[in-house]
């Protein structure tokens, strides 16, 4: 038994590096995937008014919303059914079947939903003559979806090294064709439209055809069965869940207006720096290490605390941004979208939330009971849009970010619920309450800090957000153990730092 309890410490200690060093890696490509559009913010905010600004996000939202239904849910399969077999061959076709089975189906839902772009339009975007918007955008989804599938292959195979320079290179191509449309040919929103199709279609070329090529082209019936057998249940729920996401900003531009929808937009941007930038490249890996571990019930204990440690870093990182945004977006946007900075916090709150949902989730996606998830979610979604409606209806923006929180808090405690009758989750309820209890001493405390000189405060709240680990030690939130590991950790760096 003593041998036991010692070695826990080490199994928590190697799978946390193994968790960090893989999710900075996959961080710093999701980063280059998913940071266009944060990275394009001082442009888009000084060549688009607030009203094409909510018209980019407004047709992005509704191609993803195609891509939902389009996708059928195949590259969540190719997890799944990647570890089912032992057999390289078989681990390929699985590769294989998902891509050409999404690109066939793929092509005639483009072409279906192109042909109701004019609608679309007119609906979305009060005019039917913004139909290419639409047309432009569908067509990027479907090399990007195939591209997306080549990255999880990328993944799956933990080829980091790949992983980094094609999204670099992805990076790289967009943000070049983004500056040339908007800023020398000012092309507005249809020039955004077009450098995501431009970039979307050579990435399919670099990329994605090569992996075909690796892994061969075969198409597998059966296994194709399988994997649709486990996706489609998750359809409704994903559109569902996809409606929590996305139909506050619908609503609050039909009780408020094209403007509206781009500052609320905005905020999501930085509402969703945490989920982007840690949530997902840490459940990048673990969703594959998860699935290598299910069989191995004496891991639950170590992954339910490493899930702990990511709970801490996603909430001091929300936090910093929370403590930063209102005089970040004063460097960075123009002045027309300074207001955005006050739904932040809250959003940031709903996707620290909206983080534990890969973990809750895992008894149901092992014991392969999807329709829960879609249970779940289809209820959810049908909340979420009555909430919005009464809230927003009432409180503007404000109301639309309070029903995001409401609704993302009702759907983690109802997934915990099911998912804990299938498979005891293990989970340190306690010491996540400290961690959510700290964060909101300090950011109270920096509410009130009111200084004129942008540098200054920037500079002061940041020390501020720092005492956030100090604030957990006097709450007793750190364990022997814990204390030991960091000791250690930073033992042998400054060893190797003194004799390097």
């Amino acid at each position: 038994m003593k041998k036991d309890n010692n070695a826990k410490p080490d199994s928590i200690l190697k799978e946390s590096k193994a968790m960090v060093r893989h999710s900075i890696i996959y961080s710093l490509g999701n980063f280059m995937s998913k940071s266009i559009g944060f990275l394009m913010i001082p442009v888009y905010t000084r060549f688009l008014e607030p009203f094409e600004y909510g018209i980019l996000e407004l047709v992005s939202l509704t191609t993803e919303m195609a891509g939902m239904i389009l996708t059928l849910r195949i590259s969540r399969a190719m997890y799944r059914f990647y570890f089912e077999y032992d057999n390289v061959e078989d681990k390929n076709q699985v590769i294989s079947t998902a891509m050409i089975s999404f690109g066939m189906i793929g092509i005639l839902g483009l072409i279906l939903a192109s042909l109701s772009s004019g609608f679309l339009a007119e609906k979305v975007l009060d005019s039917s003559k913004l139909y290419h918007y639409f047309i432009i955008s569908f067509s990027s989804l479907w090399f990007g979806t195939i591209n997306q599938m080549s990255f999880t292959y990328l993944q799956i195979r933990k080829k980091s090294t790949r992983y980094i320079l094609f999204s670099s290179f992805r990076l790289i191509i967009s943000l070049s064709l983004n500056i040339y449309f908007v800023v020398f040919l000012k092309t507005g929103v249809v020039g955004i439209l077009y450098s995501n199709l431009i970039s979307s279609a050579v990435m399919t070329l670099i990329l994605s055809i090569p992996v075909l090529l690796t892994v061969g082209i075969s198409f597998s019936k059966n296994k194709f069965k399988e994997m649709l057998k486990f996706s489609l249940p998750l359809i409704p729920g994903g559109l569902a869940n996809f409606v929590v996401l996305v139909s506050d900003r619908f609503i609050v531009k039909e009780f408020g207006s094209l403007a509206d929808a781009g500052i609320y937009s905005l905020s999501y941007k930085f509402g969703t720096l945490p989920h982007v930038f840690l949530t997902v490249p840490f459940f990048q890996i673990w969703s594959v290490r998860r699935f290598e571990l299910f069989k191995d019930k004496s891991s639950e204990e170590v992954m339910g605390k490493i899930i702990t440690y990511f709970v801490f870093m996603l909430v001091f990182l929300g936090l910093g941004i929370s403590v930063l945004s209102q005089d970040v977006i004063k460097i960075m946007a123009n002045e027309k979208f300074w207001s955005a900075y006050k739904y932040i916090p809250i959003l940031i709150l709903s996707y620290v939330v909206f983080g534990l949902f890969n973990h809750f989730a895992v008894p149901i996606l092992i014991q392969k009971k999807t329709k829960y998830l879609s249970y779940i979610d289809i209820g959810n979604g049908i909340f979420t849009v009555c909430l919005n409606i009464l809230l927003i209806r009432r409180y503007g923006i404000y109301g639309a970010a309070f029903a995001t929180l409401i609704c993302y808090t009702t759907r983690i405690i109802a997934l915990y619920i099911i998912s804990n009758r299938l498979q005891k989750i293990y989970f340190e309820f306690f010491r996540v309450g400290k961690i959510f209890f700290s964060a909101g001493i300090i950011f109270t405390f920096c509410y009130f800090v009111n200084i004129e000189s942008l540098f200054c405060s920037l500079l002061i709240k940041f020390a501020i957000a720092l005492l956030f680990p100090l604030v957990l030690y006097f709450l007793s939130f750190y364990n022997p153990n814990e204390l030991s590991m960091v000791t250690q950790i930073v033992t042998e760096r400054s060893l190797k730092a003194f004799w390097s």
